[in-house]
């Protein structure tokens, strides 16, 4: 009688290395994906695409009041029941929208977009900021008027305790590590030397 040779086939699990590989790849693939995605600037764009939409909205139920009032609301709350039902905030901060009205005839409405490179902010003329402070980048208005985008005759600069001089201005005074940029003779701190530069020109 013969006996044939039986073979068992060995069991392998997977080693102590190989799963470490595993993991930095999945490790080094998320963080890829991450910054590919870069989901905080996906998250910005979709809440300026709310606060556009917010404001397209407004301008179109200021619009209604207008025609039946033959002037615009002193405040958007002035809006609520009779032509909406509540007013839109900011869809980060919850805070109203800021409104303006110089006169019966006139509006502006201005928000701060999160992406700064939206090109809608060139389109209303707005790349160094609008409106009061100069802190928002987009709006909208009544027809008979544009936006109040920043404008410098006159600006100079300092960073921290270091004034530096640019043309025939030196700046006054800094305001702690801030930097302070002059325009059209009132003095307005804004965020950093980068900002301020981008805030004025004209120089």
């Amino acid at each position: 009688m013969v006996h044939c040779p039986i073979f068992l086939k060995k069991e392998q699990g997977i080693s102590i290395t190989e799963l470490l590989i595993v993991v930095a790849f999945l490790a080094v693939m998320t963080v890829l994906l991450l910054v590919y995605l870069n989901p905080g600037a996906q998250l910005g764009k979709a809440r300026d695409a709310r606060r556009k939409s917010d404001l397209s909205k407004l301008k179109n139920v200021l619009e209604d009041y207008y025609n039946d009032k033959k002037c615009y609301p002193s405040g958007l709350g002035d809006l609520v029941s009779d032509y909406i039902g509540q007013v839109p905030t900011d869809p980060l901060t919850k805070d109203d929208y800021a409104y303006s009205r110089s006169d019966c005839d006139t509006y502006r409405i201005y928000v701060e977009l999160d992406y700064e490179k939206d090109p809608a902010i060139a389109e209303v003329g707005c790349q160094g900021g609008c409106g009061p402070g100069c802190v928002y980048n987009y709006g909208v208005c009544s027809s008979n008027v544009g936006l109040e985008p920043c404008a410098c005759e006159h600006w100079w600069a300092c960073q921290g305790d270091k004034p530096n001089d640019y043309g025939a201005n030196k700046p006054t005074s800094c305001v702690g590590s801030a930097a302070v940029v002059r325009c059209n003779d009132s003095t307005i701190p804004c965020g950093t030397y980068e900002q301020c530069c981008t805030s004025c020109t004209g120089f």
